[in-house]
This record gives C-alpha cells, structure tokens and sequence, in this order.
C-alpha cells in the first residue's frame, strides 16, 4: 500500500476526525488515526450505500451483485450490504506504510479458518490479540498482516509493526492525531459526507522534483468533504497555502482551470457541467475553497459521458483491448521504475 499510489487518489487525503458527526453513520474516530500521519482516508459505507448513486454502480456492475455479495459474504464472514460500516486508511508518507481499519460486523473465525487452508498461513500473539499473515499474491515476498482488534474492528497492515503500533494506538497507548482548523472545517460542511480526505504535503518529500508534484508543494495541506443530500451530490476540496502570495497563485490557477473547462462546451459538455458547478472562494487569507454541488443524475450522465468519450478516443487510435492491457503494462513497469529510483 504505497502513499506513492494513494497520493494520486485525493493527493492527499482525508480529514473528518470529529466522532460525533453522524449518529447512524460510521465516521472517522480521532483515536483511530496516529499522531504521526501525513494523510488519512475515511468512506463512511453507511452513508456510501444510501446515496443514489451508490446504488446506480451497484446495479451497473455485474461484479457487485446480490449473487456474488452473498458467496463473499459465505467465504470472508461479512456481508458488504449490511455489515461494512467504514474504512480508514493512514500513514506517514514512506512507502510500504499505510494501515487500513475496517469497521464491519465480521465472523472472524470464518475467514481465518479460510485463509488457514493457504499452506502459508502464519500467526503470532501480542499482547491480547492474534496477528495473521498470509502471502500477498499481488506483490511476490510480501506479506499481508490481519488483526481482529474486535469483531467490529479490523486491522490490516504490510508489515507486523504497523499493525502492532495501530493495536497500540486503538489501546490508547500511542498518541492519536489533533484536530487542526482545516479538520474542522471538513467536518462541520456537511452531514454524513461518504468521502473525507486529508493530507500533509510535507510527506511529498518522496516525490522529488516531479512536474507532477510541484503543484502540491505549493500547498501546505488539502482536504476533501464529498457528501449526498437531497438528491445533490456536494463537495469542498480545502487548500492551505504557504503564505498569502500563493494562495493567490493557486487560486488564479484553479480559476483558470475553471475557465477552460466553461469554454469547452461544445466539445465536451460534460467538462463544462463540471466546471459550471464549480465555486471558488476563499475561507481565510491562505485557504482556498472549491465548492461543487449538482443533482446526482446529472453527475451519473457525466460519468456515462465521460466513458463513452475515452471509449471512442481509443477506438480512432485504434486501441482493442489487447492494446489497453499492454498500454497498462507500459505505465506499470514505468511506474515501478520511477519508484525504484526515488528508492535510491
């Protein structure tokens, strides 16, 4: 689980670390997020689940129906309608270090006795809780470390430490992480939000001197909020700058951004809905806010606009599916050995 790749997700994650949000819903907890992470990401599935366009992904997708749910649900013991309320993820910024919790109604013995059919399979004791490892099939030489810390508490890591420094954290024995204003901020939007992110940018130091970075360096911390209520679907991605000078910048940059996808109307028009939703403001001299908010349908038809735009692009270039895979492989191997020279 490589910051590297999660960094691309929200550039940096999510934030909502008050636990009084949401009275029904599964919010992040502030004591389940440690003192020393650069980026965390919490999804909220109860909330996730009740949104229409939860549903609209569920119905389109053959790999996510009922049928197969409920084989998943007889093989790992958790029925991911019903049962999976949360999940966070965290880490400091080195590679190989995010842990991830699951907050779901699991039957452990289900899945352990399962993975024990792996003639891999390895456990080991600390303190009060039994930490399983298995092979990671993905990644040859890794390992994948499991702890039932309760049976509404799963701890998933890449490594024994991490998961044993997460056991820790959840017993109160590690510092978890305060709450800043940009928190704040993120947490008092809106109710329930399925989506919240947050990063410390001072964790890119791996990045280097990528193109693709220098933006981010610019910024001091990002939060993102993405929520669904009354048929909207609303969202605020939060940017603290440096110092006033490059708020200004960032903000004339993201404007201009805006501007561009207003004027591509005519030949992408669902770049233009996108950017048409789109509202800049500033919360404070070095904060700058991005506030969206349309109809969930509408958001769905650009989705369907968006896929079917890539789907003919890569038609005219003559790409079958054949040429997508290997396309992928390309940028794999591409990025594997970027990462082995930031490694160096």
């Amino acid at each position: 689980m490589k910051y590297k790749n999660i960094s691309k997700l929200a550039t940096a994650a999510l934030a909502l670390l008050l636990s009084g949000t949401s009275s029904q819903a599964a919010p992040v907890e502030s004591n389940n997020i440690d003192a020393a992470a650069k980026w965390l990401i919490h999804i909220d599935f109860d909330s996730l689940l009740d949104t229409e366009i939860a549903q609209h992904v569920l119905d389109q997708n053959p790999k996510l129906s009922d049928q197969k749910l409920e084989a998943l649900k007889n093989i790992i013991g958790i029925d991911f309608k019903t049962g999976l309320h949360g999940a966070t993820i965290y880490g400091n910024g080195q590679p190989d270090n995010g842990v991830l919790i699951l907050h779901a109604d699991a039957k452990p013995d289900v899945l352990i006795n399962f993975a024990k059919l792996n003639d891999e399979y390895r456990e080991e004791k600390f303190q009060d809780h039994i930490i399983h490892n298995l092979p990671d099939d993905k990644k040859p030489g890794k390992r994948n470390y499991i702890c039932f810390y309760t049976n509404k508490k799963i701890v998933i890591g890449p490594s024994s430490t991490l998961v044993k420094e997460c056991i820790q954290l959840l017993n109160g024995d590690r510092d978890s992480k305060p709450v800043n204003h940009e928190m704040e901020e993120l947490n008092r939007y809106q109710p329930s939000p399925f989506l919240i992110a947050y990063g410390d940018f001072s964790a890119l130091h791996k990045e280097g001197n990528h193109n693709k970075a220098a933006t981010f360096k610019q910024a001091k911390r990002m939060g993102l909020s993405i929520g669904e209520h009354g048929g909207n679907i609303k969202s605020i991605l939060v940017i603290t700058a440096k110092n006033i000078e490059v708020a200004t910048q960032i903000e004339n940059f993201l404007r201009g951004i805006i501007a561009i996808g207003q004027l591509s109307g005519e030949k992408h028009p669902h770049l233009a809905t996108l950017a048409n939703a789109a509202k800049i403001s500033k919360k404070d001299p070095e904060i700058i806010a991005i506030e969206t908010e349309l109809p969930t349908s509408t958001l769905i038809s650009v989705g369907h606009a968006m896929k079917e735009h890539k789907k003919k692009k890569m038609e005219r270039a003559g790409l079958n599916d054949a040429g997508k895979s290997e396309g992928k492989k390309k940028k794999n191997r591409k990025r594997k050995q970027q990462s082995e020279e930031n490694s160096e």
